[in-house]
């Protein structure tokens, strides 16, 4: 099935692929508000981005889900600071990325997160050409939780056990404590 996107300032249709988006079969769990919602993939999010429709940075693809990633506040801006400061004198800065992917989408087609942190194994200039594989290349995720914490300590931590980050690190902003997740396995991690 073709769908046609209207793009209001540039007051013109635009096809996808021709702006074609297929319509997937995929349907994700109804919730009590009764609106049923498609599962995005991978592909489809990049269309939406080559396509001026979604902003990269700005989102996140989470269980097929296409989430907005808001503005930080404050706090967030300041602990997030905090934790860069202090992996950098551990790791070195070379080694740190930020808000970026991290390779799960190569793996997984329904999710493409992007930690507020990961410690890599080599340099961020290693990863020029290619993202890192999660299994092998990442150390270390780290999300900053204000707002998000119960998604990242759950929805977040087995996404990034499935595909064998050894360790991910949740920082409870409210709460002021770290959570620390270890031993991955394909059920979450094991401590």
């Amino acid at each position: 099935m073709d769908a046609y996107v209207y793009i209001s300032s540039h007051s013109s249709l635009i096809e996808a692929q021709k702006v074609e988006i297929l319509l997937s079969t995929a349907i994700l769990p109804p919730r009590d508000d009764g609106f049923t919602r498609r599962k995005w993939n991978i592909r489809e999010c990049k269309l939406l981005v080559k396509n001026g429709l979604l902003t990269p940075g700005k989102f996140e693809l989470i269980e097929g889900e296409i989430l907005s990633k808001w503005g930080q506040g404050r706090l967030h801006i300041a602990v997030f600071t905090q934790i860069m400061a202090v992996l950098s004198a551990i790791f070195g800065s070379r080694s740190i990325q930020s808000q970026a992917q991290i390779g799960i989408g190569e793996n997984d087609e329904f999710n493409d997160p992007e930690p507020d942190v990961a410690v890599l194994r080599g340099s961020v200039l290693d990863y020029l050409d290619h993202e890192p594989d999660p299994s092998t290349d990442i150390l270390l995720a780290v999300e900053a939780a204000h707002t998000t914490l119960r998604g990242d300590i759950t929805t977040k931590a087995n996404i990034y056990s499935k595909q064998g980050i050894p360790e991910y690190w949740v920082v409870s902003i409210t709460n002021r404590e770290l959570i620390v997740h270890r031993q991955p396995t394909n059920e979450g991690c094991a401590d």
